[in-house]
């Protein structure tokens, strides 16, 4: 229900000439959400998929120590600002 009330917020977004950004794991049932889909092909919607180790994302390993943490995510925006500084 939250994802797809979010896309009735970015839906509404669109049609007044605003921006929004979706960020969801990458695998995440939410990209095959019908909702998701159209917005996908949108043409005014734009992805950048990222891991999150780029931007400092951290985990902690076996031996305690700290290290980058792969965490692959897609970012979802018609911001083309956004998308182009994400990739």
């Amino acid at each position: 229900m939250h994802v797809e009330f979010s896309c009735k917020l970015y839906e509404h977004q669109l049609k007044r000439g605003a921006h929004f950004i979706h960020e969801h794991p990458l695998g995440g049932k939410a990209w095959d959400m019908e909702c998701i889909t159209k917005l996908i092909h949108n043409e005014k919607v734009m992805i950048s998929n990222v891991d999150q180790c780029r931007f400092v994302f951290e985990t902690s390993g076996e031996d305690g120590s700290m290290g980058p943490a792969r965490k692959r995510t897609g970012f979802m925006s018609s911001s083309w600002t956004l998308i182009e500084e994400l990739d």
